[in-house]
């Protein structure tokens, strides 16, 4: 009946609103973990497990195995990490039991030898991490699957064990932390600060309850004293004994309480004050996307954009999980949501081929185009579980994040958020190096502190040159030994090695566990006006493009107190001349060719002012010469059009992504493209046509000089100007566009089929056909011109093939002489 009444309730007090984000109105009762009825004189805490749970509402169980709560849990074990992947400290593929040096922290293990094997219980595990957890997994239940404080009541002598689970822990009067479903559904304001308050006082089971605004909680479990108690609100209960429960499906806001500190659960927390996410501008939520069923596995990320690299890292993401989000392409090519269709007008469409959508339309890309020196997540030692004393004992800083890209498995680069390792741990016999706690490295650094120097300059003493590294390792081995390492030689993991010390000198080696931790960063979605490339193509194809040049930190500190790094194309695989070429193509080719097509415009126009056409003041139409044959008419007029085309074309490509606000819809990328490679395979075909045929015309002749000495007349500079069939310009024009033809089709070609084994060349290829056509255009806008207004009578040539006397005196006196003044056809 209680659904029912709540469907009800919903449906009226919907107000217009979307049906999915209906307010679900629960009267319910609230129970306790006896399941006894809360009453406003009770001073137990709440149970979701008993309240939401039943024959009539939601299995707790299930809900309890989704991924936000099991964490890895079901797959603990203390021997997981021997056998999956050689790596012992690791209990588990997930948040519960794996292990990143980044937080420092080690999960302990169920069965353990000596106290010195234990680092953080599942007691510990609560405080350090419970407040970004919603409960439930290593919170609720032990490694067995039994209530922590129904198994300590049963056994006090826990506490005084070496299990993992219960050693020194106080679950009998802390409670247990179980599934918070408020914590996500409650649609009135959940205070998140409160839960973390109760759970700092070890009021793990009271933690739900004074979140929730139920009630307040006195005292602490956290000292002996009285038992920690509720109490109630009575406003919040009607005379039946229930309360009002609006319940909806998660809003940002919850997830946000979680997901927006800078910690490593997800790879980002990308916060910027430029960034805009548009997905949140079109009003999309967290669920619309990471939806999930009655299980709670919500959709995740892709894995392609989950961690890469090493250091241990064991957030692989929830193997539980057997779906995943939609990708971009797919969401968009099939408008969900009503997501638009990407055209991308005046990108080359082989970016795709290399470039996942993230690369340009996430958050970094703002600070990629501002310079991309500041790190996605902030200092991670505000949300970092420590040992309490230990770090103020241990300054040593981690290396700090930095935006880099990398390929994913699938070849595409992605933007990820990466942090060369450095940590200390022991060095095995077969060269793995297991990860120390912090409180077995924060004695060794203070032990050595007047050894160790600030290299840097920035405050904080470091280890980084042979001496400290010497004097670090003999502290951690005098610390280490007789403990739970049979064989001790500390080793520090830093940038691509790891060092240990041996017979008295730093030796090195590359260790799996050194290679950078790498986590793709796919939220804060900006539209196409804030992404990568909306300023043009210098937004990456520059010498100070953070994108191809800026530099990924290799190691934090060598022994001289400086950080080694490489340019991002190196590790792209782009060797510096292709980047530089790309810069001198983007930022001085195509603006000094686009500049080039207008200057030559106004050059043609002042000729014609300041000097006039050359007219032939006795021309006589019927004194006709033949000077072109059909078959040189029509390819020439093919090639004319196809350049045409091609220039227009061309010019689009570099204008499209500044104008694509302008220019209709059709005019995408890759329709131009489509056009412009048909029509270049056309204005080869007719170039090479025309070049056998007009090659013996233009071949340079001895009177040629004269022409070029008084430029054909066509200045200031007067005289005879003696020009065969084609006069001297007009076969410059001829070799230029000959050689011209070869580079555009060569590169053209090379540009459309891209073969992997001349892949080195490609950013010749578009260097040298963007130049190849800066040169040709003007040069056929001035041909133009010549053949039109500045020579009238010449342009009839082109359509009916003839041309009268006096012009041919006037224009090419050595080809008329040459015909022998016959009416016969002269060419």
């Amino acid at each position: 009946m209680l659904p029912v009444v709540a469907v009800l309730v919903a449906v009226a007090f919907a107000d217009g609103e979307e049906a999915h984000e209906r307010p679900y109105v629960h009267r319910i009762r609230l129970l306790d973990a006896k399941r006894d009825p809360i009453t406003p004189d009770s001073t137990a805490p709440y149970s979701p497990r008993q309240t939401c749970s039943g024959t009539e509402c939601h299995s707790y169980d299930t809900i309890a195995r989704g991924m936000h709560f099991d964490m890895g849990k079901i797959r603990m074990a203390d021997d997981w990490g021997t056998k999956h992947r050689n790596e012992p400290w690791h209990l588990s593929p997930g948040m519960a039991g794996g292990f990143l040096p980044t937080f420092r922290r080690q999960f302990a293990k169920k069965q353990n030898a000596s106290a010195a094997e234990i680092d953080m219980t599942a007691y510990e595990f609560v405080q350090a991490c419970g407040p970004c957890h919603p409960g439930g997994g290593v919170m609720e239940l032990d490694r067995d699957g039994t209530r922590y404080d129904q198994r300590m009541k049963q056994t006090p002598g826990l506490a005084d064990t070496l299990d993992g689970d219960y050693h020194k822990a106080r679950w009998h009067r802390s409670g247990v932390v179980e599934v918070d479903c408020l914590l996500c559904h409650a649609q009135w304001p959940y205070d998140n600060d409160e839960r973390k308050a109760q759970l700092g006082r070890e009021n793990y089971a009271f933690a739900a309850t004074a979140a929730a605004g139920f009630g307040s909680v006195a005292g602490t479990a956290a000292e002996a004293g009285p038992p920690v108690k509720v109490q109630y609100d009575p406003r919040l209960f009607d005379p039946q004994g229930r309360v009002t429960l609006d319940i909806a499906r998660p809003k940002d806001r919850a997830c946000l309480l979680c997901h927006h500190v800078p910690t490593l659960k997800d790879g980002e927390r990308f916060k910027h004050r430029h960034s805009a996410n548009i997905h949140l501008a079109q009003g999309l939520v967290c669920v619309d996307c990471h939806s999930g069923h009655i299980d709670h596995n919500f959709q995740l990320g892709r894995k392609l954009h989950w961690s890469v690299g090493g250091h241990g890292a064991a957030h692989q993401g929830h193997e539980q999980a057997s779906e995943q989000t939609m990708s971009c392409e797919e969401c968009h090519e099939a408008s969900h949501l009503g997501a638009p269709l990407p055209l991308h007008p005046g990108f080359p469409r082989f970016h795709f081929d290399k470039l996942a959508c993230t690369a340009c339309h996430t958050g970094p890309a703002l600070l990629v185009k501002h310079g991309g020196t500041q790190p996605v997540l902030s200092d991670l030692s505000s949300s970092t579980p420590q040992t309490a004393g230990h770090e103020a004992a241990y300054p040593d800083q981690q290396a700090p994040w930095q935006i880099t890209y990398h390929q994913g498995r699938d070849g595409l680069l992605r933007v990820h958020n990466c942090q060369v390792p450095k940590w200390w741990g022991n060095r095995m016999a077969d060269g793995t190096v297991w990860p120390l706690f912090l409180r077995e490295v924060a004695p060794a650094f203070k032990a050595a502190a007047a050894q160790i120097q600030d290299d840097d300059g920035d405050g904080t003493p470091e280890v980084n040159t042979g001496a400290e590294i010497t004097a670090m390792a003999a502290a951690l081995r005098k610390g280490l030994e007789g403990g739970r390492f049979a064989t001790v030689q500390p080793a520090f993991v830093m940038g691509p090695h790891a060092l240990w010390v041996e017979e008295g000198e730093v030796r090195h080696a590359p260790a799996p566990q050194a290679t950078p931790l790498c986590i793709a960063i796919a939220h804060t979605v900006l539209g196409p006006r804030q992404a990568l490339g909306a300023g043009g193509c210098t937004d990456c194809h520059s010498t100070a493009s953070y994108f191809l040049s800026g530099q990924r930190l290799l190691n934090d500190l060598n022994s001289q107190g400086r950080a080694k790094a490489e340019p991002m194309h190196a590790q792209m695989g782009y060797p510096r001349t292709r980047i530089r070429l790309g810069a001198v193509r983007e930022s001085l080719v195509k603006p000094l060719g686009l500049l080039l097509i207008p200057l030559t415009v106004l050059a043609c126009l002042l000729h014609y002012v300041l000097f006039g056409p050359k007219r032939i003041h006795r021309d006589d139409p019927d004194d006709e010469l033949p000077r072109f044959s059909t078959f040189e008419r029509t390819v020439h007029l093919l090639q004319l059009l196809a350049f045409v085309v091609l220039a227009v074309s061309g010019v689009g490509f570099v204008v499209a992504s500044w104008l694509r606000d302008a220019i209709p819809q059709i005019w995408t990328t890759s329709w131009m493209e489509a056009v412009h490679r048909g029509t270049g395979y056309i204005f080869i075909a007719t170039s090479l046509l025309l070049v056998l045929r007009w090659l013996p015309a233009a071949v340079f002749r001895r009177y040629d000089l004269q022409w070029l000495k008084i430029m054909g007349g066509y200045l200031w500079l007067k005289g005879e100007a003696p020009a065969g069939r084609f006069n001297a310009g007009q076969k410059m024009l001829f070799w230029l566009l000959a050689a011209a033809c070869v580079c555009l089709g060569l590169t053209g070609l090379l540009m459309a089929l891209r073969p992997a084994s001349l892949e080195g060349w490609v950013g010749w290829a578009y260097f040298l056909h963007d130049l190849a056509a800066m040169l040709v255009v003007p040069a056929i806008i001035g041909h133009v011109y010549l053949g039109t207004l500045a020579n009238p009578g010449t342009l009839r040539a082109m359509f009916d093939g003839t041309v009268t006397r006096p012009w041919a005196a006037r224009h090419h006196p050595n080809w008329l002489a040459e015909s022998g003044e016959s009416k016969g056809d002269p060419s």
